[in-house]
């Protein structure tokens, strides 16, 4: 069995053609959560899921720029809740 790498997994999520599990590729990348095995990887895919089909209906711009708000107003503890609150204002 190969060791779970987090990094591997979010380069899955990149590629894939759904917008969601894009937008979570890069929830994952911002945040740098500490996930070490797929169970993990799992339930945290399975709680921003919701919140991930939400957000890919704005475009990619608008979505960084939501990012850089909720770091600067939320450093270290916005989710992607926190960055639909911000693009729906």
């Amino acid at each position: 069995m190969e060791p779970f790498l987090l990094s591997d997994e979010i380069k899955k999520l990149e590629q894939s053609k759904r917008r969601d599990l894009n937008i979570l590729a890069f929830f994952l990348e911002m945040k740098k959560p500490d996930i070490r095995n797929m169970k993990q990887l799992q339930a945290t895919l399975k709680r921003h899921l919701v919140p991930a089909r939400i957000t890919k209906d704005f475009e990619d711009d608008q979505i960084v720029k939501a990012v850089k708000i909720a770091e600067k107003e939320y450093p270290g503890i916005w989710t992607l809740e926190t960055i639909n609150k911000i693009l729906t204002k």
